[in-house]
């Protein structure tokens, strides 16, 4: 019997000992932290459509292109499709639709279409 005594404290030490470490690897983040991305990498590699709303491996993509014409500023690239990305993706089309040597197959509508990532992943010309 005297062995179940001393075990007692020890197993509620272990015990307290397991929820502070739960409580300390649980935390979550602040809700205000931002996922910063680094255009280094290629996050997709597709033609979907991807438009206002959307999120995700292909926005982060469609933003770094958008970084590299200098349509958008890299501490924009956050992976959500916003007024910010649309407006970007807006400039980078109209500057399309306005050269004559790779025009005439773009859409001004402010959505990433297959054009539209042909053109940001080779450029025109």
């Amino acid at each position: 019997m005297r062995t179940s005594f001393r075990l007692r404290p020890l197993a509620g030490a272990l015990t307290a000992s397991a929820l502070a470490l739960g409580a300390l690897t649980l935390t979550a983040a602040p809700a205000d932290a931002a996922t910063v991305y680094k255009c280094n990498r290629i996050y997709y590699t597709g033609e979907a459509l991807t438009a206002y709303g959307d999120s995700g491996n292909r926005v982060i993509q469609a933003q770094c292109g958008l970084v590299s014409y200098g349509r958008l500023k890299a501490a924009d690239v956050d992976g959500q499709f916003g007024s910010k990305t649309r407006a970007a993706v807006i400039a980078f089309q109209n500057s399309l639709k306005y050269n004559s040597a790779c025009g005439e197959n773009v859409s001004v509508d402010g959505i990433v279409g297959p054009v539209t990532w042909y053109f940001l992943r080779y450029g025109c010309g």
